[in-house]
Parts: C-alpha cells; structure tokens; sequence
C-alpha cells in the first residue's frame, strides 16, 4: 500500500467528518471572500505550476461554508496561503502531489453604523490574524471483511485539502468573531 494512498484515504475521511460539524451550524455571514496564493518566499517552488486554480478553488471551499452576503457591516475573510509542500520540500514531484497547506486567515469586522474614526491608530483591527497549517499524516485505511477501500483519486485528494484547509479557516474565524464581540 503506498504512502500517498494512505494520505489520500487518511484526508478525505478526516474532510469528510469535519465538512459534517460545519454544515450543521448556521452558516458564518460574510461581506467577502479573498484567497491569495504568496509562494515567493520559496524560491523553487514548483506548486503553482500543478494547482493554477489553487486560490480560485479555495476561495469557492471557503464561499461554499459561509453566508456571503456581500454587506459591509458583515466581517471579511481573507486567507494568503504561503506553502504548498509534500513532506516538507516545496518542489512537488512530477505528478504534483502536496500533502502540506500552510497559510494565514484574516478576519476584518464590518463596518460599523457609528461615525468613522478619526486617526488611523483608531481604526478597527482585524480580529482574526492566525496561522493555519494542514499536514495530511499517513494513516491505515480500514473497513471490515464486507467493506471495499477504494483510494481517492488525485482530483478527490486535491479538493479533500482544499475542503479541510476551508473548514478550518471558517472555525477560526467564527470561534474570533464570536469572541470580539
């Protein structure tokens, strides 16, 4: 059984848990969703080069979890992913397999129906400013005598990450949003 097998299998069943307790709650209102991809402080990193649509493709994960209302007295959310890794080197092999998302969740509050502030110094800060890393481990994928395996395929894997990293951001923010108020 290969590692990538066991990650694939070991990710996808971990989303699909963690898409079930968010989709229980109501969902987090939102004025906007922006998904950036930073690389450059990994000078050969080769991840765009296999995943152009990564922000594009979190961004829809992210907006698929939330409320976007579009109204600015709702808070944002902006995430920068900074690593795209398979066991820690940034130069994915050929087939373009990662198993590593690291990243930074920026929650800014809506604007306010009071009056603007006058200085700068008083304006409102973002109250959700926190890393975010997801690592798919190796794991046994298990099932009783009538149950068959089946190993997702480089596309479920690819959107299984996409949708845990998305769960996550979502929590963060939440869980913030609900403690700044």
């Amino acid at each position: 059984m290969s590692m990538m097998y066991l990650m694939r299998t070991t990710i996808l069943g971990g989303a699909i848990a963690l898409a079930g307790g968010v989709a229980a709650a109501d969902p987090l209102a939102v004025s906007d969703v922006e998904v950036r991809t930073d690389l450059t402080d990994f000078e050969n990193s080769n991840a765009l080069d296999y995943w152009p649509e990564l922000a594009a493709d979190l961004g829809a994960a992210i907006t698929e979890r939330v409320n976007l209302t579009g109204k600015a007295e709702h808070p944002s959310i902006t995430v920068e992913v900074t690593e795209i890794a398979v066991d820690g080197s940034t130069i994915l092999p050929e087939s373009g397999e990662f198993n590593q998302l690291v990243g930074v969740v920026i929650g800014e509050p809506g604007e306010s129906t009071i009056e603007k502030p006058e200085k700068a110094s008083d304006q409102p800060q973002p109250f959700v400013n926190v890393p975010v890393i997801l690592h798919a481990t190796e794991g046994e994928a298990t099932g009783g005598p009538d149950v068959i395996v089946i190993p997702p395929s480089q596309d479920d894997f690819y959107h299984a990450m996409l949708d845990a990293f998305a769960d996550i951001v979502v929590e963060k923010v939440d869980e913030k949003k609900g403690e700044a108020l």
